[in-house]
């Protein structure tokens, strides 16, 4: 369980940095 929680965790933050950069690059 806590191996599949952190997997979820990694997902969820690649995926927030992917929209970070995004909004970076736009500016």
């Amino acid at each position: 369980v806590v191996g599949v929680a952190l997997e979820t965790m990694k997902q969820i933050e690649a995926h927030m940095l992917m929209r970070h950069y995004e909004g970076f690059l736009k500016k």
